[in-house]
């Protein structure tokens, strides 16, 4: 390997060890950027958390897309998109994501089945990533996710996702980079058609936990806003999303006390949240 590939491979290593603070492997949804980063689940049953067992929720055949741009910095964009083709049997799910720009970008490619059991619902998935790095540079990996959640009350949701427990990693010509394993759990109080409280933990295995709480308002029929709060850079964000027909168009944004904004725009067809009344 020449001394510049080593640099530029140097250069990756450094922006993985630094998990939020550079390139991430998990791809955040704008409608997850306007909510305090939670991913477990949402303020309605949406199929775009990471955790698999929302794909269960789908009532019909449902589909989202993301483009987020954390810290206003190109390359670190990321691009997300999910569909899900509910069965008799089990809810069928497939999902893209792709971080980052030619100096260094991952490609998630997987799918998933998920069902639910009367009040509680659980999924898997499997993914393949591909991490490509200049002059033809390619590495392969692949990893899991698992997830449930729970609905004891009507009111009341409890989820639970666990990534990559199997410690899967990619095997660089010198070094080999784990991808951090990562689990979360969240809870969601919603009272009334109206409001939606979340609440969530997330724990990557080599950094601290993070801590993060949301409030979802509906104020009138077909729009939604969010603000929230998480503990990772004392983020404060704010989100929109607005129902036309089956359409839903959503727009997050955060701000990292050190590294500033974070700006995402999303759109879904056929969920849930655009046909309540």
């Amino acid at each position: 390997m020449s001394a510049l590939k080593m640099r530029i491979l140097a250069a990756a290593m450094a922006a993985l060890s630094l998990g939020a603070t550079a390139q991430d492997f998990i791809a955040y949804p704008a409608q997850s950027i306007g909510a305090a980063g939670i991913v477990a689940l949402a303020a309605e049953a949406e199929i775009y958390p990471i955790n698999p067992s929302f794909a269960a929720e789908a009532e019909s055949t449902s589909a989202f897309a993301s483009i987020t741009i954390p810290y206003h910095l190109s390359d670190l964009q990321q691009l997300t998109a999910k569909a899900v083709l509910p069965t008799r049997l089990v809810h069928v799910a497939a999902q893209f994501s792709q971080i980052g720009s030619d100096e260094s970008r991952f490609t998630q490619i997987g799918g998933g089945l998920a069902r639910r059991f009367g009040s509680w619902a659980m999924g898997a998935e499997y993914h393949a990533a591909i991490h490509r790095l200049p002059f033809g540079e390619r590495f392969v990996s692949a990893f899991s996710r698992l997830g449930v959640h729970l609905n004891p009350h009507r009111q009341w949701t409890f989820a639970v996702v666990v990534h990559n427990l199997e410690r899967a990693g990619f095997d660089y010509e010198q070094h080999r980079h784990e991808i951090s394993p990562m689990a979360v759990a969240a809870l969601r109080w919603r009272p009334s058609d109206l409001v939606a409280v979340m609440a969530e933990v997330e724990k990557r295995f080599d950094e601290p936990s993070v801590g993060k709480v949301a409030v979802a308002i509906a104020p009138i029929e077909r729009l939604r806003a969010t603000v929230g709060f998480s503990s990772r850079g004392s983020q404060l964000s704010c989100g929109v999303a607005y129902a036309l027909g089956l359409v839903s168009l959503g727009a997050g944004l955060s701000y990292h006390e050190q590294l500033g904004t974070t700006s995402g725009a999303a759109v879904s067809v056929g969920g849930p949240w655009g046909r309540r009344k």
